[in-house]
């Protein structure tokens, strides 16, 4: 070879030509000396401006005073003659050198003659294998003492040399020693200060690959006692370093590029949920994944400046790494809760027209048919051939060609074929290839597919089916499920391909391992996701055969995490709630993460071959070799898209919270309500004798008592479910059965039923609950109206309280209350009673018509009651329902409901402790919480103060009278605290989410803060998808400035509908209605709202009714320690034994337990805010000629911090929703639905007591004949 060179000129000069050209070689480092040696001629000046550094040819050089050249410079002398480095250098003051190292990387264009000289010259007659390990060895060394920062590589004038060596400690590097013979065994020597140790060399290494300055090791240098806990310690710190994904954008074509712009916009076509900043990039990143296969350097090769590589491996300096191909897919594993399924059905919608291409290995050059084929046949071919994505144009297509289309598949033919040795008598080293052959045992079609396929375990099937219905648009993707094992899968692949998404269980999955004709063999999908990953990492399994044999473009497993390790990152829980686990078995970890990446994902060179996987990863690792930790960690950057916790949490500012459970005293409606509930159980358990399946809380019976109990939550807020006749029918069953059965009864069976009796007369005995369970209205209290307005609106009066003018106070539902403000709004300049009669004429009888067609079309029938004026002509009215009310039992009158219940409490002097179980008391949690009663709050009406000015009758400006009408309030203790502290909210400029989990509270809330006229917006399941995402960003739009006048507004928001991602902006204050059972659920929906991105602190309350079930449900879970007893709360209320026991003890609550027992819940609230609150800043009572104005709400606040409502029922809030638009498009158009009252109105029809109580029902048929007992 050599003679070949001289052909063309000598072999040095040309290897000098090379060597002496820097732009041949890369930046290394600089190296800082001292005791420079005289050297016998100046040296030369170098390109870069400073000196060649060039050493006499002698290895046994001696200098003056008996010196020779140290090791470390032997060790540069040696790497420069055999062609490695070049150095320069430049001597500032003191003496002291700073060395320029340049590397000559492998893959230079004149790397053979390189490769000669090194096999020719300069061997010091050593083989090339001993050059090698020396070469490595002083390079170990000498890049742990070398300056990686470009400020020392630019380092040119003496101040500055000055100034760097000052701020710093380097490593100065004599250059003579004492003279002593030249010996090979010098060479490679440890003449570091510090102890040799992989670890020491890979924070060297670091400063390599990010370019810093010298820095001492300070890491501690693990012992080699525990291995278990520094190879967990080390596989953690390899986990933690994977960053953030990157998007690189520039391989993408414009389109590609055009795609991955917009889903960081959160455009995702289908795809209805708003995704977060962190999700969208999770998306891109997989998007960009997914498009192509990309060479990138094997996990040993590091990436230096300019353009230059390092196999950590070997030390060699490379131009050209060897590359690995990355998968069309990887591990996506987001911390939990972060929305895994969430974007991968992003990813999905995103993708879903793209259909899966010919791998290379199967494609062929063109096609030919043997006969002429028509346009139509060559347009399809050459489309399903190239996978054209034509399904993105089909609604441009015609209806021929689309069915054409649909029906024609792509596909490809595989081979699978079997390696066979014909001489087994053959060493594995002596078998020719006349020995083996292969043979082809299949041959199948693979069709090419749009499709992916889910495959999911079994518990979270229905979930995923949720999580579609939740994020995608209605009907965007065509799902295919396959739930069990027993699921028949279609027997045409075209029935499958023709599906956007195949959702499978994992034993459905595994069991198609069996068959080896299995249909989805036949199918080559665009995409298979496995979530839950982890069901991948096994060594063998029947689902990890099957995932290994089919054929996917693009695959990915979905998991917290691939590994117990990575999921010990990632897990920050509260540690009152929550204990991780922090031990786990690294060996393992990297083990399983193999499985995945050499069976699951096939990564090459690592493909279905473990043994290469152990080799080269997992020992190394083990060995501490100094670049595992480098290659592990590269690796694994390549394949797994997650978010660090700093990153999602950057985007995601969550403000301080504060959480707090409001106790609130039930108003008398509440407890009456409850003790209806009560007393129903109450009779069955008796009359039944607590056995059979006439007993409610029968096995048999479970879906009508869940029912039941969850119509007793719903009661805490509000109830109208029970008849007149259902009341009276259980009346006349307790009588008859204390009649003919007393006998057989304990003592406290009669008791309960005696108490069941009380509870039917107190109910049947109020007008009040007479009419409301008639109609189905919540009770509005009223004062100041005119008479003939009461007399025509009012569904019921309490003559308990009267007004300004000595009248009963009335009582209104929200239709009356609606079109009396409508009334008002119209003829407030009506100046005497006469013509106020004259204009309510028409208006009364056109309301009352229309109120009963409403109520016929919405609600099913609707019922008025006796308080109705006869000269009207109501056809559309129930008057059978109106005779029910009037007809008042003949025992009424002798009823006195107060000494009859002092009578069952003559020895109840203290209210009864709660405990669970007989052991664990809630007195010391009782005393954390916020408990609110309304009657000790001294209700402000007790005695008004009468009017000085005339009556309706006698006065002239009748319309100004009527501005002094004031809502007192409702007959729902929740309502009315709500109601004050949203009110509170929407005049401190607030945003408010309120959570409801039944949707009578929603309706019966919403139709307050519409009589109020305050600012909502409803989110509802009952609202179209188009419309609910319309509401939400005009609540996230909504500008308290002012626009709005500095009003903030809430937003009514279903529980169910809480687990969507939702970015829900500004909101600051989080109301439960109720409180959740469920801990997951709660979480959820406070984290929805506490995500909302805002820097302020955000307030949650939950109400809570006191004594009922909610209390209990409250506490119970409240306390609540093992996994057990945390898994219960994700069950259903009322399979919690606990909470059936407490439902059994059937515990009534007082109906007068206090002074003074009214009926009204007055609006107030405790408050944090001490200063008065008003709607206006300006009084606009008095304003006009006639002095016609409009009033407004206003507040007071006591010192115990109670904020007290003056709530005039003419405000100009209310005024003004009702003159802007029709009332029923306002409510429309706020996400009213009429859905909400049907469910309302139905309450009635839940509790089931006639399917169930068989035997009671045969009691009562006795008794009543005709009469049907309807508790269901």
């Amino acid at each position: 070879m050599k003679e070949d060179y001289d052909k063309n000129g000598t072999f040095l000069s040309r290897l000098t030509t090379i060597t002496n050209d820097l732009n041949n070689y890369k930046p290394l480092g600089v190296l800082y000396c001292y005791n420079i040696p005289d050297l016998p001629s100046k040296q030369l000046e170098s390109p870069d401006g400073f000196d060649w550094c060039d050493f006499p040819y002698d290895y046994d050089v001696r200098f003056r005073d008996n010196s020779t050249i140290s090791p470390v410079i032997c060790d540069i002398r040696y790497l420069i003659r055999r062609a490695y480095i070049r150095v320069t250098y430049k001597v500032f003051r003191f003496g002291i050198a700073v060395g320029r190292l340049y590397i000559l990387p492998e893959g230079i264009a004149k790397q053979n003659l390189i490769n000669c000289y090194r096999d020719d010259y300069a061997r010091l007659r050593k083989s090339q294998t001993w050059h090698n390990k020396i070469r490595e060895r002083i390079l170990k060394h000498l890049l742990t003492i070398l300056d990686y920062s470009t400020e020392a590589w630019d380092m040119q004038e003496e101040s500055h040399f000055l100034q760097y060596i000052k701020a710093r400690e380097l490593p100065l590097v004599n250059c003579l020693t004492s003279f002593r013979l030249f010996e090979t065994s010098v060479l490679g020597q440890n003449w570091i200060e510090q102890r040799e140790s992989e670890e020491l060399f890979g924070h060297h290494i670091d400063r390599l690959i990010g370019g810093r300055s010298f820095q001492r090791f300070g890491g501690k240098q693990h012992a080699r006692g525990d291995q278990d806990a520094i190879l967990q310690e080390r596989v953690s710190r390899v986990y933690a370093t994977i960053k953030s994904p990157q998007l690189d954008l520039s391989t993408m074509n414009d389109d590609q590029k055009e795609v991955i712009s917009g889903i960081l916009d959160g455009e995702v076509p289908g795809f209805k949920s708003e995704l977060y900043n962190y999700q969208r990039r999770s998306v891109a990143k997989m998007y960009e994944k997914e498009m192509y296969c990309r060479r990138v350097p094997m996990p040993t090769i590091a990436t230096l400046k300019e353009g230059c590589y390092l196999d950590l491996s070997s030390l060699t300096f490379l131009l050209d790494p060897p590359t690995y191909s990355t998968p069309r897919g990887g591990i996506l594993a987001e911390n939990m809760g972060l929305g895994k399924t969430c974007i991968c059905l992003a990813l999905i919608c995103l993708s879903k027209f793209q259909i899966a291409r010919t791998p290379i290995d199967y494609q062929k050059d063109g096609f030919t048919t043997p006969n002429v084929r028509s346009l139509l046949d060559n347009c399809v071919e050459f489309i399903t051939r190239n996978s054209i994505q034509w399904k993105h144009y089909s609604a441009d297509l015609p209806t021929t060609c689309a069915q054409r289309l649909e029906g024609s598949l792509g596909y490809f033919d595989k081979e699978d074929i079997r390696l066979i040795q014909h001489n087994m008598r053959h060493t594995r080293s002596t078998v020719g290839i006349g020995d083996v052959e292969f043979q082809t045992v299949s041959k199948r079609k693979l069709y090419l597919s749009s499709t992916t396929l889910i495959v999911i375990p079994d518990n979270l099937f229905q979930q995923w089916v949720l999580e579609i219905n939740k994020h995608v648009l209605k009907d965007y993707l065509k799902v295919l499920e396959i739930p069990s094992v027993g699921s028949p899968l279609p027997e045409r692949v075209t029935e499958i391909v023709n599906n956007d998404v195949v959702l499978m269980s994992l034993h459905a999955f595994a069991r198609q391992s069996r068959n080896e004709n299995s249909i989805l063999r036949s199918i080559y999908w665009k995409r298979l996701i496995v979530d839950e990953g982890h069901s991948m990492n096994a060594r063998y399994s029947r689902a990890v055969e099957m995932a290994t044999y089919l054929m996917a473009e693009r695959k990915w497993t979905i998991t917290g995490t691939p590994t117990s390790g990575l999921t010990n990152l990632h897990i920050e829980e509260d540690d009152n709630e929550y204990t991780v686990k922090k031990s786990f078995n690294a060996r393992q970890d990297l083990v399983r993460m193999g499985i995945v990446i050499s069976n699951f994902l096939q990564v090459e060179p690592w493909k279905f071959d473990r043994k290469l996987w152990t080799n080269t990863v997992i020992k190394p690792f083990e060995k501490r070799v100094f670049h595992s930790d480098y290659q592990l960690s590269e690796l694994l950057k390549n394949l797994i898209v997650r978010h660090t916790i700093e990153d999602v949490q950057r985007d995601i500012t969550l403000p301080k919270m504060h959480h707090r459970a409001v106790f609130l005293k039930p108003s008398y409606f509440d407890k009456l309500s409850i003790n209806l509930f009560i007393a129903v159980l109450s009779a069955n358990a008796v009359t039944s004798e607590r056995t059979g399946v006439d007993f409610m809380f029968d096995p048999s019976n479970k879906g009508d008592l869940r029912r039941l109990i969850n119509n007793l939550q719903k009661a805490t807020f509000y109830w109208t479910g029970f008849t007149i006749q259902d009341i009276d029918n259980l009346l006349n069953i307790c009588q008859y059965s204390l009649k003919e059965n007393k006998e057989k009864y304990s003592e406290a069976d009669v008791t309960l039923l005696r108490r069941c009796m009380y509870v039917s007369k107190v109910a049947l005995s109020n007008s009040r609950w007479r009419t409301n369970s008639s109609v189905h209205e919540m009770s509005y209290f009223v004062t100041n109206l005119p008479p003939s307005i009461r007399r025509d609106f009012t569904i019921s009066q309490y003559p308990s309280v009267t007004d300004d003018f000595e009248n009963p106070v009335g009582v209104y539902g929200f239709p009356q209350l609606i079109a009396i403000q409508r009334f008002y709004y119209r003829h407030r300049t009506v100046s005497t009673s006469v013509e106020l009669e004259e204009k309510m004429l028409n208006y009364t009888k056109e309301f009352w018509q229309h109120y009963g067609r409403n109520n016929d079309r919405l609600n099913g029938v609707r019922r008025r009651t006796q308080v109705v004026n006869k000269e009207l002509d109501f056809t559309s009215i129930d008057f059978e329902t109106i005779e029910e009310i009037d007809k008042f039992p003949t025992w009424v009158d002798k009823f006195n409901a107060e000494d009859e219940e002092q009578a069952f409490y003559e020895s109840e002097t203290k209210r009864l402790k709660r405990t669970i179980d007989g052991e664990r008391s809630f007195d010391a949690k009782r005393r954390k919480v916020d408990s609110f009663d309304f009657d000790q709050m001294g209700p402000p009406y007790s005695s008004p103060p009468k009017s000085q000015s005339p009556g309706y009758e006698t006065s002239e400006k009748v319309g100004s009278l009527m501005g002094r009408a004031r809502i007192l309030g409702t007959a729902s203790a929740k309502l009315s605290y709500l109601t004050s502290r949203l009110l509170e909210n929407e005049m401190n400029g607030s945003k408010s989410i309120v959570f409801y989990e039944f949707e009578n509270s929603a309706y019966y809330l919403t139709e307050f803060l519409d009589i109020l006229g305050m600012n909502y917006i409803m989110y509802s399941p009952h609202i179209k998808t188009s419309q609910r995402s319309k509401n939400l960003a005009d609540f996230d739009q909504w500008d308290t400035g002012k626009e709005h006048e500095g009003h903030g507004i809430a937003l009514i928001m279903d529980l169910k509908l809480a687990s969507h991602g939702l970015t829900i902006l500004a909101a600051t204050h989080v109301f439960f209605i109720n409180p959740v059972w469920n801990k997951t659920v709660e979480a959820q929906a406070i984290k929805r709202a506490h995500r909302i991105g805002q820097t302020h602190e955000v307030f949650v309350e939950t109400l809570i009714l006191e004594n009922t079930i909610e209390e209990e449900m409250y506490y119970r879970r409240a306390t609540t320690e093992s996994k057990k007893e945390i898994s219960d709360t994700e069950t259903e209320l009322i399979d919690n034994t606990g909470i059936q026991e407490y439902v059994m003890k059937f515990m009534f609550l007082r109906m007068y337990d206090e002074s003074q027992a009214l009926e009204i819940a007055p609006v107030m609230s405790d408050t944090s805010i001490y200063e008065p609150l008003n709607a206006r800043e300006e009084e606009y009572e008095g304003q006009g000629e006639d002095g016609i104005g409009m009033g407004h709400v206003k507040s007071n606040v006591t010192s115990d911090m109670i904020r007290h409502w003056d709530l005039p029922l003419f405000s100009l809030d209310s005024m003004t929703k009702l003159s802007t638009s029709d009332f029923n498009k306002s409510r429309k158009h706020s996400g009213r639905v009429t859905a909400l009252k049907t469910e309302a109105d139905q309450d009635k029809k839940t509790t089931a007591y006639e399917r169930v109580n068989r035997k009671t029902v045969g009691i009562m048929k006795k008794l009543k004949g005709r009469r049907k007992v309807h508790f269901g």
